[in-house]
């Protein structure tokens, strides 16, 4: 019996439609599975079919607003406080311990003797006090002597005799000191050669030069941390008396001042120190034939400041020579160093300049076969220009270098006297000059176990007048070495050399510079330290024997030894 299923027109439409809809997708699934696998599956429909619809419903549902505020009701609380008895038993806390402090003991008294060849007597003694933080004072006494001779030239003996005696008194805030002592020294114009000439002299006191000097020292000045803003200052005043074999005399003074503060007046740089530095100094001269008085006044303001690792010093010198030829000069005294690595590496440049009083006493110093009477003048240096850079590589090695330019002005010369006979004194004259000078130094130590110290010069004259720059080396330098072995043996050894130099000769009327050899003269010393009081030292001079010329006609000694003891108690 077959169902009929009767509809109406209007019902059957959209039933028929989405019948036919699902009949083409099923016959496209049935193609698509029987391209995959052949399945047939039977349906049978057991049951009348009865369409129904849902009724639609609208939802009622109203939005509601929150209210997330929250009313906190007013908490009242007090605090109960009770008192608690507590009892502390203190103890003592004991110092924090960095190290021991170990002090060097010091001794009073050092007394040093040696003799060497070319009958050479040595003796030095010194005396001094222990640790004090009040005060200190001491003396020093020394002679050393020579009486050999060298081969075809005339008697060299010479001597030097010292005494001194020095002391300081510190104070909380400032220091006062002075020093006053006395030189003996006797040289011979030995530079000729007795057997060229027919009068020979036959007693040594007719080249004989003998000076005696006399200084006194007195300063007083304070002792404030460098970055203090309390007030610095300084006070010297000096003295001296000289006098030689021919009657020839000169007194000097000195008295210097410096007083400087640290002002902050500028945020943009660390520090503004001004200050200002005077200096007068005063000169009696008097030989057989004339008299010598004159002096420099100095007045030299200055503002030193730091800024961003730079630091300037600026400043001016106005000195005045104190004479009937009174002049006065304006000289730049400006520098500025930079670090550019901090406390290691720095450069610095500048440019000064100076008015120098030339005296008996500074020639002498220099070169003590100069004749007793000699012209002093001024000289000028209007101005020098400097560079340069120095480091700390380490704390044990460090070097410095600089180059400089300066224009002198009536610089001396040594040169020998054609007046005299045997022509065995230098006299002095003068002439303007430009120098380059070039300068080098590093030093290296470790400890006080090993030192070593290299450095040199190199000079580069341009004179005026005069040919050459006589008895002037175009470069000299140095070395010294220091070797400690356990406290016991020491080994020390220096080398100092120059290069050639030229003396103004003559040859009839024409000038003649005469070519002096250069040298190197090395010494080697050693020390063996029986006990920390008691050592015996041994000192090997000009190793090499060479018989050079210090000044023109006056050679050296050639090898000489030295051998002593030493002793503190």
């Amino acid at each position: 019996m077959k169902t009929h299923i009767v509809m109406k027109t209007t019902i059957m439409k959209p039933f028929l439609f989405s019948l036919a809809i699902f009949l083409l997708i099923g016959c496209a699934c049935f193609r698509l599975s029987a391209q995959v696998k052949t399945y047939t599956e039977n349906v049978t429909i057991v049951s009348n079919f009865v369409p129904t619809l849902s009724d639609a419903n609208k939802l009622n549902a109203q939005p509601v607003i929150a209210d997330t505020n929250v009313t906190i009701s007013p908490l009242n609380y007090t605090f109960l406080t009770r008192k608690y008895k507590t009892a502390y038993a203190s103890e003592p806390i004991k110092p924090a311990r960095v190290g021991e402090q170990k002090f060097t003991k010091l001794y009073k008294f050092l007394l040093k003797a040696g003799f060497g060849n070319y009958t050479m007597p040595y003796g030095e003694f010194y005396a001094n006090n222990t640790y004090s933080r009040s005060f200190s004072i001491g003396a020093h006494l020394k002679h050393l002597s020579s009486s050999g001779k060298l081969k075809s030239w005339a008697y060299p003996g010479n001597s030097e005799n010292a005494v001194d005696f020095y002391g300081k008194k510190f104070f909380k805030t400032s220091v006062i000191g002075g020093t006053i002592d006395y030189k003996r020294n006797v040289y011979h114009y030995y530079g000729f050669k007795p057997d060229e000439f027919l009068i020979q002299p036959t007693d040594k006191n007719v080249y004989k030069q003998r000076f005696n000097l006399i200084n006194a020292d007195v300063y007083f000045n304070s002792t404030h941390h460098p970055d203090s803003l309390k007030l610095n200052y300084s006070v010297d005043l000096k003295y001296y008396y000289l006098n030689d074999y021919y009657n020839t005399t000169e007194n000097a003074i000195a008295l210097t001042g410096d007083i400087n503060k640290d002002l902050h007046l500028f945020k943009f740089t660390s520090s503004q120190v001004l200050g200002i530095f005077a200096r007068v100094n005063y000169c009696f001269a008097q030989d057989t034939n004339l008299n010598y008085n004159a002096g420099i006044i100095t007045l030299k303001p200055y503002l030193k400041t730091t800024f961003k690792g730079f630091n300037f010093n600026l400043g001016l010198d106005i000195s005045t020579s104190a004479d009937s030829n009174a002049k006065m000069h304006f000289y730049p005294d400006v520098d500025v160093q930079f670090n550019i690595v901090k406390n290691i590496l720095i450069v610095f440049a500048g440019i000064d300049g100076h008015l120098t009083q030339n005296s008996f006493l500074s020639f002498t110093t220099e070169n003590p076969y100069v004749e007793s009477k000699t012209l002093l003048s001024y000289t000028s240096n209007p101005y020098n220009i400097y560079g340069g850079i120095k480091s700390n590589i380490s704390r044990s090695l460090n070097f410095s270098a600089a180059v400089s330019y300066s224009n002198l002005k009536n610089m001396p010369l040594y040169v020998n006297d054609t007046n005299m006979v045997f022509r065995n004194k230098f006299a002095v004259i003068y002439d303007d000059a430009k120098l380059l000078n070039i300068k080098g130094e590093l030093a290296y130590q470790k400890d006080e176990k090993f030192k070593l110290l290299v450095g040199g010069n190199f000079y580069n004259y341009k004179m005026a007048t005069e040919q050459k720059a006589w008895q002037k080396p175009v470069f000299d330098a140095y070395i010294d070495f220091f070797y400690n072995i356990h406290d016991k043996f020491i080994i020390s050894s220096s080398l100092i050399g120059r290069s050639n130099i030229y003396a103004k000769t003559f040859d009839g009327t024409s000038i003649v510079a005469k070519n002096v050899k250069g040298f190197a003269d090395i010494s080697l010393g050693l020390e063996y330290r029986y006990s920390k009081i008691l050592s015996a030292f041994l000192n090997l001079n000009n190793i090499t024997s060479i018989k050079y010329y210090t000044w023109y006609n006056y050679p050296s000694y050639g090898f000489n030894l030295m051998g002593g003891v030493t002793y503190a108690f």
